[in-house]
């Protein structure tokens, strides 16, 4: 093998770990993209549970003020909607941060 070929035969290989490499790196880069949308996605679940958790502090306060209710449930009326927005938002919640987690894994 003459100087040539040798000098081609590293060049081509160059070229395919270069490929490689450039393949491994946009890979990453998209994973990393996706694990930034599901932080993201995380925390506005997180706020969004935080106004839910507010709100029905506020409606269980106006029904046992307001409305001089003694007793409040799961099931009261006023309140069931909002509780089951938070468990609605817990779920999406859960599900985000295990996706996340297997994301990270990889």
């Amino acid at each position: 093998m003459d100087f040539f070929e040798k000098m081609q035969e590293g060049l081509s290989d160059g070229l395919a770990a270069s490929k490689d490499l450039l393949k491994k790196a946009g890979g990453k880069a998209k994973d990393l993209g996706e694990i930034g949308i599901l932080k993201y996605e995380i925390a506005q679940l997180e706020n969004m549970s935080e106004k839910l958790a507010s709100r029905l502090g506020v409606t269980a306060y106006q029904l046992l003020r307001e409305k001089n209710l003694e007793v409040l449930t799961a099931e009261t009326p006023e309140l069931k909607p909002v509780i089951d927005e938070i468990d609605e938002t817990q779920r999406k919640l859960e599900k985000k941060r295990m996706n996340l987690e297997m994301m990270q894994r990889k």
